[in-house]
């Protein structure tokens, strides 16, 4: 199958277990340390602790190409992996409070424009 059971699914995001059924009417399930990125046109049905929204810079984009190529070319799918796991071991400084209130303030002006 090309998808994912949603249930399996958000388990295996929010508990980091994910059940098999060996079909003898029972269930182990096996801890695991998956790292999952959810990409789609509109909300998940899994849970999700992050959400950044897409616009496209232009219209009539032909979405369903470019996931194609996304997923034929080994070497970028490669790539976005390598990328991903370096961005979980980045340290990042912490946000001065002068910092966090003015990317407040600015998402409050960026909300109240939308």
């Amino acid at each position: 199958s090309s998808g994912i059971n949603a249930e399996y699914g958000g388990n295996l995001i929010s508990w980091q277990n994910l059940a098999y059924d060996f079909g003898f009417s029972y269930n182990i399930e096996f801890e695991c340390d998956a790292k999952v990125l959810i990409l789609g046109e509109g909300k998940s049905l899994l849970p999700s602790e992050v959400v950044v929204p897409l616009k496209a810079m232009q219209d009539n984009i032909d979405y369903q190409e470019i996931i194609s190529e996304i997923q034929s070319d080994r070497n970028l799918m490669d790539r976005f992996r390598r990328y991903l796991t370096v961005l979980r071991h980045i340290q990042y400084d912490q946000v001065s409070e002068e910092k966090q209130k003015k990317i407040e303030q600015d998402y409050v002006a960026e909300r109240k424009s939308n």
